[in-house]
């Protein structure tokens, strides 16, 4: 089980054109975010707000906060992907997240992430949304940068992500738009 780390800071870019042939390797997303505020009440529970439903972090939360759960499948192949969502396991070439985000300003932000051996029960929670995507890897000066690709009833969005780049970080051409603050472009937001 990974430790989670705390401190978050990501900048978020449209791409404007996707250079493929820089791609260094690719994985498979699928994310589902629980309905609701959830609170962290102690160290280890989450709590959500209105309901009877709670869960047991498997390691405790250095403070209290009110937020989001995401829990988070990938693999490099599609179909094992797929094949987790629907049997709601873990399995052989699948890697699965728990995911506390809080409120983020000008990038920075509060993330706590823990790998899963056994996810949430979905059927739990009504009202649960999810997306999926795909991530490309690509190295740039020193750092990798993760290109998400969102297909929407056939219309393809592209965001780039750098997480916790150096004060000279310069983009690169076939960034966009910044859309670090623009919360209409959140995967939480973006989630059906």
């Amino acid at each position: 089980m990974s430790a989670p780390s705390t401190e978050e800071f990501e900048l978020r870019f449209l791409v404007s054109e996707f250079p493929r042939d820089k791609v260094e390797s690719s994985l498979h997303i699928y994310q589902e975010y629980l309905p609701g505020l959830v609170v962290i009440e102690n160290e280890f529970e989450a709590k959500w707000t209105g309901s009877q439903h709670s869960i047991t972090l498997p390691q405790p939360v250095p403070f209290s906060m009110t937020t989001s759960l995401r829990q988070r499948f990938q693999s490099r192949s599609l179909e094992s992907c797929l094949d987790a969502v629907r049997s709601n396991k873990i399995l052989p070439g699948v890697q699965g997240f728990w995911t506390i985000k809080g409120d983020k300003s000008a990038g920075r932000g509060y993330e706590l992430e823990w790998d899963v051996t056994r996810p949430f029960d979905g059927e739990k929670f009504l009202g649960m949304r999810s997306l999926m995507k795909t991530r490309h890897l690509i190295p740039y000066l020193g750092m990798t940068i993760e290109v998400d690709v969102f297909n929407f009833e056939g219309r393809e969005l592209i965001i780039a992500e750098v997480e916790n780049p150096n004060p000279e970080f310069q983009k690169p051409s076939w960034f966009g738009e910044d859309i670090t603050d623009k919360k209409a472009y959140s995967n939480w937001n973006m989630a059906l």
